[in-house]
């Protein structure tokens, strides 16, 4: 069915076809209309909302997809979360407390809640800073060795186990011994640990091991 065109020539108002740029009967021009008008020709109308489009769900749906992170609940799971921190802590505080970084902290928190820390243990930070070794004048064949070691590590620390290393001219180990705080003491220590910067001075009878032992050495444990 052909499209019905209103359009009329301006001189003689005889009807015009849609693509007329002359008029047929008086000859007069015409012009098409503007780009403007011809595009809202094929402008389709705005579809109607759907009924279905907005839905209203329920109270505790909505709130579900959509929390409200008011102040309140920002302050509760930042309590909840350091609770967690400090349980956490206090389980495994004696496992923390062997790192330099959390031994501070602990301290203050045992210091707070009143529990126990186990001491700090780091023989290597234990260092011979002076030893001896003669002969026992009171024990015919067997030698007094004496040591002088200091604790290196910034916290006090449990007392360590002293290992005697016999060695031979080629430095391998002709004999080996440990010995506890109270042997190389003569005595029970008078604190449970050695402070930091403490010195110790460690006193050990041995049999004179012969000719075959040259020299000595000592390590921690």
């Amino acid at each position: 069915m052909p499209v019905v065109n209103p359009r009329h020539c301006g001189a003689c108002d005889r009807g015009l076809r849609s693509d007329d740029t002359v008029c047929p009967a008086c000859g007069a021009a015409t012009p098409l209309p503007s780009d403007a008008n011809q595009i809202a020709l094929f402008e389709l109308p705005a579809p109607k909302p759907s009924a279905t489009a907005h839905v209203e769900l329920p109270g505790f749906m909505a709130r579900a997809l959509h929390p409200r992170h008011t102040p309140r609940w920002r302050a509760v799971a930042a309590l909840l979360a350091l609770s967690l921190g400090l349980q956490l802590g206090y389980v495994e505080r004696d496992v923390l407390a062997q790192d330099a970084r959390w031994r501070p902290w602990l301290e203050r928190l045992c210091a707070f809640s009143g529990c126990a820390l186990s001491p700090w243990r780091e023989p290597g930070a234990f260092a011979i800073i002076e030893r001896s070794v003669q002969p026992n004048p009171d024990v015919p064949g067997a030698l007094h060795i004496r040591a002088t070691f200091r604790n290196r590590a910034p916290f006090a620390q449990a007392w360590p186990q002293l290992e005697l290393r016999l060695l031979d001219i080629n430095g391998a180990a002709t004999g080996a011994r440990r010995f506890t705080a109270d042997e190389y003491l003569g005595s029970a220590p008078d604190s449970a640990t050695v402070a930091p910067e403490q010195s110790v001075n460690a006193r050990l009878d041995v049999l004179d091991p012969g000719r075959n032992t040259l020299s000595f050495e000592f390590a921690f444990y």
